[in-house]
C-alpha cells in the first residue's frame, strides 16, 4: 500500500482499546455544527477516538493523517481517497490556489446526498489550520469536518464558538474518568496505585502503559522508556532507527535498520507500545513513542544520519519531497535539500503558498541557493509581511549581475508598488532584453504593460499586451492565457472602445470559473465592473462589489484596494461622497498595510475627486499632484480645471475617444462653457446619450464649476418627477417568485432551475418568513415532525436550493447564509413575490400545488379567500357584464363558493339576463344538494324577483 492510501485509512482497533460511549455519543449527535476539535496534549486518544467514531457511524467517512509540512493540496488529495466519486470533482490543475481547493472540495461535497464527516488527523501546521478553518466555514449542511490537534492556535474559534459553529473537546474531556479507569484497569486484570492514579488524572496514554505494568510514574518519557525495557533487546536497539518514519512497514524498518528482525512490528505491537495498525500491514507510531525513539537516535550522531538520510531517500522515492527535504537537512545534507527545492518552489509559487516557501528555502544556507531559488525566497518575503528583506535580495543580485528576468519582473513589481514607475518600466525592459537570448518570462509582461500605461507609452502598452497573448496561446497553457487576456482587457480599457476590452475580459472569466479559481475570478471580475464603470453602466455594480468582499486574502492588498477604490467611485456617483471618503480612507490604510503608494492603485485620482464634491479643494488638490501625470492625462486635467476654475486644455477629438463615459461628459460640458454653438451642441448630444447623463445631477462639483456660465443651461436642475426618472435602478439582484399555479424562480430575468421539491418549499417559506431557524423549518415542513431523517432531508434541501441559485449569482456570494443559529436569504437579494401584492384573479391559481405541508394548505387556503373576498368586492362597483365574468372567473376556480354563486344569479337577473339566471340557480342548487344537502338559504331565496319563474323549465338555456 503507498502512502497515501497508509495516511488514508482509518486506523484498526487496538488490542486493548476502551470504548468511549459518552464521547462518542457527542460525535454523533452534533452534525450541524461543521467543525468539531478534539484538541489535547499527546496521548489522550484522539485519534483513537476519531478511528471509532469512523468505524461505527453509517455516515460516509475520509479520513486524513497530516504532517506539519503537510499543505492544503495533499489534505485534498488524501481526502478524496476515502470518498472517490469526488475524485473527478477535485481533479485539477496542479496550481490551483488553496482557497480554490477549499471551494471545489465543498462544491463536490455539496452535490451528495448524504452528510459525510472529513476527519484530520494530527494537525500541528498552524500554517494549515487557518485554511482548514476556511474549509469548514464553507462546508454546507450535514457535512462537517473534525480536527484532532495539540493546540487550536489558527483555527480563530472565538467565533465560530460564540455562532454555535463549533464543537470544542479538550483534555478534561478526554480525560478517563474514574469508572472508565476502574473499567480499563479490570478489563486488563491490572491495579494501581491510587498516588499513581491520582498523578496520571485520567491521561489515557499514562493508563495504557501502566497496565502493562510500568507503574512508576515521574514524566511522559519515562512511562514510553519503562515500556520499551519490555521489548527484547535486538528488537529494542533496533528501534530507535524508525523515529525518523511516521507510518512503519517491516520493509521500510529493514531499509533503516538492518539488523531488524521479522515480525517485529507486531511484537512491538503487543508489547504495549503506543502504536495503531493501519491496513496493509502498516503501523501509525504515537507521537510519545517518536518523541523518545528520536530522542535515544541523537546519543549516536552517526547513526543518526545514516538513518534520517535513508528516510529522506525512501521519502523521495514515495513522493513526499517536503518530508524528504526536511529529512536531508537534518542529516547534513543540504545539497539534497536544495536539490528538491527546484521542484518544490515551482509547486508553492503557482499555488501561492508563499509561506511554505520561505519556510523551505530559509531553512537552507543561502550561499547554496542560486539566484533563481533567492528570487523566490525574497518574493515570498515580499507577500508575507517581509518586504524589507525581499527588496534587499532582490537589489543585492541585481547589483551583483545576477538578476534573472523572472527576478527583473519581481523587482519591477516592488517599484511599481512603490510608485516608481520610470524605474519599473526600465526594470522591465532589462528583463525582457535578457529574455530574448533565453527561456520566456511571461511575469515581465505584467509590469512592463502597468508601468507603460501609466507613462502614457500606450502603444509599447499594446505590444506588451499581444506579445502576452501570443506566446500564452502557444504555450498552451489555459491558466496563462488568461492572465494574457486579462492584461490585454487592462491595456485596452484605456486604448479602445469598452466592447473591445470587454471580450478578452470574458474569456479569462471563463477559463477561471471552469477551474473554480474563485480568487482570479473575483480579480476579473472586478475588472469587468471597472469596466462597467468606465463605460457609465451603474446597475448592479454594488452587490458585485459586496459579492468580493471576502474573496481575497488578507495579504492580497492591490485587489483589496482596487476593491475599495471601485466601490467609492459607485459611491460618489450615486451621490454618497462622505461614504466613498470613508470607504477611500480604508482603502489609504489597507495600502499602507502592503507598502503600496496610492497613486499606484488609482486611489490618490479617486479621493481627489470625492474631495471635490465635498467641497475640500485645497485637500483635493494634493491628492491631485500625487496622481501619475501621464496616466489617464484628460481625468486629471478635468478635475484640475473643476479644482483651479480655470479653462480645460484639450480637444473634442481626444475628449470623443475617451473609454470613460463620466470623463467625457465632464469634457465636454467644461469645453462647452466657452458659449461656441458647437461646443454646446457637442456638450448636448452627450448629454442625450450618455449613460452617465442620469446620474450628473449628483456632480455637485461640475455645478458649482460650471455656475453662470453658458454650460450652466445644460445641467438645469431637475424636478421631483425628473430626479425619479434618473435614479439608478436597484442595484442589488433580483428574485422573481412565482408561487401560484406552476412555481418559477427567476434572478435577474434568467430563469433558476431547482430540481428538488423541498428545496423550493424552503425557498417560499423563508421569502415569507424573512429568517427561520433549522427546528422551525422543520418543524414547518414536515408538519412538527422531530425525525432525524427529515432533518437530514432538510438539509439535502438547503443545499440543493443554495446550489441552484449560485447559479445565477456573482462569484462568492451566498444566496443562503446561516447567521446568528437563522437562515436567510442574503440582504443583497431583493426579493419579488407574487404574493405580496395585492390579491387578484392571478391569486386564484393554487398555491404552490401539489405540496401539501400543512402550512401550505393554510396559506392556499388563505389566499384563495383573500382573492375571493377582493374580486367580490371589485366586482360589486363594475358593469354588469364586467361583473358576471368575475363571478364566472371565481366559479371556475372554485365551485363551491356560495357568494359567487349568489352574486352571480342576482346580478344575471339585474342584466334581465333570466335564460341564464334560471340556469346559474340549478347549478348553485345543485351544489348545495350535492355538497352539504342542503335547500337554497332563506335570505338568498327572498332576493330572487319574481320574473326568474316565470319562463319555466322551458326557457333557453345558456351555459354559465
Amino acid at each position: 500500500m503507498d502512502k497515501a492510501r497508509q495516511v488514508s485509512a482509518i486506523p484498526r482497533p487496538a488490542r486493548f482499546e476502551r470504548p468511549r460511549p459518552r464521547l462518542l455519543t457527542a460525535l454523533a449527535g452534533n452534525l450541524d455544527v461543521p467543525l468539531v476539535v478534539l484538541a489535547a496534549p499527546a496521548g489522550y486518544g484522539k485519534t483513537t477516538l476519531l478511528a471509532q467514531y469512523a468505524r461505527s457511524t453509517t455516515r460516509p467517512v475520509a479520513w486524513c493523517r497530516v504532517q506539519p509540512h503537510d499543505g492544503p493540496a495533499e489534505v485534498v488529495a488524501r481526502l478524496s481517497v476515502g470518498l472517490p466519486d469526488l475524485q473527478t470533482h477535485l481533479t485539477a490543475d496542479p496550481r490551483t490556489p488553496p482557497d480554490a481547493l477549499a471551494r471545489r472540495l465543498a462544491a463536490a461535497l455539496a452535490v451528495r446526498n448524504a452528510g459525510t464527516d472529513l476527519i484530520v488527523d494530527n494537525l500541528e501546521s498552524e500554517t494549515l489550520a487557518p485554511w482548514l478553518g476556511q474549509l469548514a466555514d464553507l462546508l454546507e449542511e450535514g457535512h462537517r469536518l473534525l480536527i484532532s490537534t495539540y493546540t487550536t492556535a489558527g483555527l480563530r474559534l472565538a467565533r465560530r464558538l460564540a455562532e454555535g459553529g463549533a464543537l470544542v473537546l479538550d483534555a478534561a474531556d478526554l480525560a478517563f474518568d474514574p469508572q472508565e479507569t476502574r473499567a480499563y484497569l479490570d478489563s486488563r486484570g491490572q491495579m494501581a496505585e491510587p498516588a499513581v492514579l491520582a498523578q496520571l488524572a485520567g491521561w489515557p496514554a499514562g493508563l495504557a502503559l501502566s497496565a502493562h505494568g510500568v507503574l512508576r510514574y515521574a514524566a511522559v518519557d519515562d512511562l514510553v522508556l519503562e515500556a520499551l525495557d519490555a521489548v527484547p533487546e535486538r528488537l529494542r536497539r533496533c528501534l530507535p532507527a524508525l523515529a525518523p518514519l511516521d507510518i512503519w512497514t517491516e520493509e521500510t524498518a529493514a531499509r533503516l535498520a538492518p539488523d531488524f528482525p521479522p515480525g517485529g512490528l507486531a511484537v512491538v505491537q503487543r508489547s504495549g507500545l503506543p502504536i495503531s495498525a493501519l491496513r496493509g500491514n502498516a503501523f501509525q507510531p504515537h507521537r510519545l513513542l517518536l518523541q523518545v525513539l528520536d530522542t535515544l537516535l541523537n546519543r549516536n550522531p552517526e547513526r543518526a544520519r545514516q538513518a534520517r538520510t535513508e528516510a529522506a531517500r525512501l521519502s523521495e522515492d514515495a513522493g513526499d519531497l517536503d518530508r524528504a527535504a526536511e529529512l536531508y537537512l537534518q542529516a547534513g545534507c543540504p545539497g539534497d535539500a536544495v536539490r528538491l527545492a527546484h521542484t518544490l518552489v515551482p509547486r508553492y509559487r503557482d499555488r501561492g503558498e508563499h509561506r511554505r516557501t520561505r519556510s523551505l528555502l530559509e531553512a537552507l544556507p543561502l550561499p547554496l541557493l542560486p539566484p533563481a531559488l533567492q528570487e523566490r525566497l525574497a518574493w515570498a518575503q515580499l507577500e508575507t509581511g517581509h518586504a524589507y528583506q525581499g527588496e534587499a535580495t532582490l537589489q543585492r543580485l541585481l547589483e551583483t549581475g545576477r538578476l534573472t528576468p523572472a527576478g527583473h519582473a519581481s523587482l519591477a513589481m516592488v517599484r511599481g508598488r512603490q510608485g516608481r514607475t520610470a524605474e519599473q518600466l526600465e526594470l522591465a525592459r532589462e528583463g525582457l532584453r535578457q529574455a530574448e537570448a533565453g527561456p520566456a518570462a511571461p511575469s515581465l509582461y505584467w509590469p512592463l504593460a502597468y508601468a507603460a500605461l501609466q507613462l502614457g507609452h500606450l502603444q509599447e502598452a499594446e505590444a506588451v499586451a499581444d506579445r502576452a497573448v501570443l506566446s500564452a496561446g502557444q504555450s498552451g497553457d489555459q491558466v496563462r492565457l488568461a492572465e494574457a487576456w486579462q492584461l490585454q482587457s487592462l491595456v485596452w480599457r484605456q486604448t479602445r472602445p469598452g466592447d473591445e476590452a470587454e471580450r478578452p475580459l470574458i474569456r479569462a472569466q471563463q477559463i477561471y470559473e471552469a477551474l473554480g479559481w474563485s480568487a482570479p475570478a473575483a480579480a476579473v471580475q472586478l475588472d469587468a465592473v471597472d469596466l462597467a464603470v468606465r463605460r457609465g453602466r451603474l446597475d448592479g455594480a454594488l452587490a458585485q462589489l459586496q459579492a468580493t468582499e471576502h474573496a481575497f486574502a488578507p495579504d492580497q492588498y492591490a485587489h483589496r484596494v482596487i476593491r475599495l477604490r471601485l466601490l467609492a467611485t459607485v459611491e460618489r456617483r450615486l451621490g454618497q461622497p462622505e461614504r466613498a471618503e470613508d470607504t477611500l480612507r480604508t482603502a489609504l490604510k489597507v495600502a499602507q498595510g502592503g507598502r503600496l503608494a496610492p497613486e499606484s492603485v488609482g486611489v490618490s485620482l479617486e479621493l481627489a475627486d470625492t474631495l471635490l464634491q465635498l467641497g475640500a479643494v485645497g485637500e483635493a488638490t494634493g491628492w491631485l499632484m500625487l496622481a501619475p501625470p501621464l496616466a489617464w492625462p484628460l481625468s486629471r486635467a478635468v478635475l484640475q480645471s473643476v479644482a483651479q476654475g480655470t479653462p480645460l486644455d484639450a480637444q473634442h477629438a481626444e475628449v470623443h475617444a475617451h473609454p470613460d463615459a463620466e470623463t467625457r461628459l465632464r469634457a465636454l460640458l467644461l469645453l462647452a462653457e466657452t458659449g461656441t454653438p458647437e461646443a454646446l451642441h457637442a456638450a448636448q448630444q452627450e448629454l442625450g446619450r450618455s449613460p452617465h447623463a442620469r446620474l450628473l445631477h449628483n456632480d455637485l462639483a461640475l455645478r458649482r464649476r460650471l455656475q453662470a456660465t453658458p454650460a450652466a443651461a445644460l445641467l438645469t436642475a431637475p424636478d421631483a418627477a425628473e430626479a425619479r426618472q434618473t435614479e439608478v435602478p436597484h442595484p442589488g439582484l433580483i428574485l422573481n417568485i412565482r408561487t401560484l399555479g406552476d412555481m418559477q424562480v427567476q434572478l435577474n430575468g434568467q430563469s433558476v432551475s431547482i430540481g428538488l421539491a423541498k428545496a423550493r418549499e424552503v425557498l417560499v417559506w423563508l421569502a415569507l418568513h424573512s429568517s427561520g431557524s433549522r427546528d422551525e423549518l422543520v418543524t414547518a415542513l414536515w408538519n412538527g415532525s422531530a425525525e432525524e431523517r427529515h432533518a437530514e432531508y432538510f438539509r439535502v434541501a438547503v443545499r440543493r436550493l443554495r446550489a441552484a441559485l449560485r447559479t445565477r449569482l456573482p462569484l462568492g456570494l451566498d444566496p443562503l447564509p446561516y447567521d446568528g443559529g437563522r437562515y436567510r436569504l442574503d440582504a443583497g437579494l431583493t426579493v419579488q413575490l407574487d404574493v405580496a401584492g395585492v390579491p387578484d384573479a392571478g391569486w386564484l391559481r393554487p398555491f404552490l400545488p401539489g405540496v401539501e405541508s400543512e402550512w401550505v394548505q393554510q396559506r392556499r387556503a388563505q389566499y384563495a379567500a383573500s382573492a375571493v373576498s377582493a374580486l367580490l368586492d371589485r366586482a360589486a362597483s363594475l358593469p354588469l357584464a364586467q361583473a358576471t365574468e368575475t363571478y364566472q372567473l371565481i366559479l371556475s376556480a372554485d365551485p363551491l363558493v356560495g357568494a359567487a354563486h349568489e352574486a352571480l344569479i342576482l346580478t344575471l337577473c339585474r342584466a334581465d339576463a333570466f335564460p341564464r339566471a334560471r340556469q346559474a340557480l340549478a347549478a348553485y342548487q345543485d351544489m348545495l344538494r350535492l355538497e352539504y344537502r342542503l335547500p337554497l338559504p332563506a335570505r338568498f331565496f327572498s332576493q330572487l324577483p319574481p320574473a326568474l319563474e316565470e319562463g319555466g323549465r322551458d326557457s333557453q338555456s345558456v351555459p354559465t
